[in-house]
């Protein structure tokens, strides 16, 4: 199953130095680009700082949302 991550701090870096952070639009626009390539599936959190970027990239990809699975912690 392919994979995307956005908020994804406990990956970390090789170097240990922790993770990368991406905003709303950077979460918008792997939204989007994630559901027109097929994806139908979304993790998200509270913690995420990209999670209202998720909403507006769904919204704006015209995917049905009874089509996606949606988790949140």
């Amino acid at each position: 199953m392919p994979v995307i991550g956005l908020g994804t701090g406990g990956y970390g870096n090789p170097d240990g130095s922790g993770g990368e952070y991406w905003g709303p639009e950077q979460g918008h626009n792997a939204t989007v680009a994630w559901l027109k390539m097929g994806g139908r599936r979304i993790d998200t959190s509270d913690n995420y700082i990209s999670r209202d970027g998720i909403g507006t990239g769904w919204v704006a990809s015209g995917v049905s949302r009874a089509e996606i699975f949606i988790t949140s912690k």
